[in-house]
């Protein structure tokens, strides 16, 4: 980056030179930096052994629906010549796996055979409805090996909310969503409790992910092993287990 700044800032006074007296001298002197640097970078910047690209991939389970797929966000799947062929063929995945990102992201995917995996699951604790509140206690579960939880509330605004006692603010949120939204990293094998606070007479639904590291083999799929200028990225493939709980109101 040094050497291309400099070679920038020394072409500048050749340009200024040439273009003495003309009024588009300044625009004309912006573009043909922009053009060098351009050029730099397409002769530079290669992928290699020393500067791979990263991948990631993503074994996910509906567990509502008994479908699995084999995905990854659109941008590596296009960039990537092995995420390419790892989800080969592949289509556009369903939505709910891209609540896996932090932010909005395309996801690719192709459907592989479903494993018999530990589901997430909650139990509820408490359910009293006040004048213009409805108050849920409810106990959020994945299963041994969990890494993190990912929790999405729909179907109904959450007022106010805490996990283990610890009241969340999503106001401060890096980023904002539709949906109340919440991960909930290393949880203990007991869960975690969760508090809602939602309207009165609203019937939220929960969605949980139960997140774990790696993919397990897969029957009749065929992983290609990674070439050395590809890497996991983060916490590098994953496996995540998607199911929905209805929150009817009590009779």
């Amino acid at each position: 980056a040094a050497i291309i700044a400099l070679i920038a800032w020394l072409l500048v006074p050749l340009l200024e030179a040439l273009c003495d007296g003309a009024r588009w001298s300044t625009p004309f002197i912006c573009a043909a930096a922009a053009i060098t640097l351009v050029g730099i970078g397409v002769l530079t910047v290669r992928t290699s052994d020393v500067h791979p690209v990263p991948s990631r991939l993503i074994y996910a389970i509906d567990a509502d629906s008994s479908d699995a797929w084999l995905a990854s966000r659109a941008s590596a799947a296009r960039a990537v010549a092995w995420v390419r062929t790892a989800l080969a063929p592949f289509v556009q995945g369903p939505e709910w796996i891209s609540h896996f990102f932090e932010g909005p992201a395309a996801v690719v995917a192709k459907r592989v055979p479903t494993l018999p995996l530990p589901q997430p699951a909650i139990n509820i604790l408490s359910d009293s409805t006040t004048s213009d509140a409805r108050q849920l206690s409810l106990r959020v579960q994945g299963s041994a090996g969990t890494t993190a939880l990912g929790i999405r509330v729909t179907d109904a605004p959450v007022i106010s909310a805490a996990i283990d006692g610890h009241a969340i603010d999503t106001t401060r949120y890096r980023l904002h969503t539709r949906d109340w939204t919440l991960w909930y990293w290393a949880p203990s094998d007991s869960g975690a409790l969760l508090s809602l606070i939602v309207p009165a007479a609203s019937t939220p639904k929960l969605e949980i992910l139960a997140y774990s590291l790696g993919i397990p083999t897969l029957p009749r799929v065929t992983l290609p092993p990674r070439p050395a200028n590809v890497v996991p990225v983060q916490s590098g493939d994953v496996t995540i287990v998607c199911r929905r709980f209805p929150i009817p109101l009590r009779k």
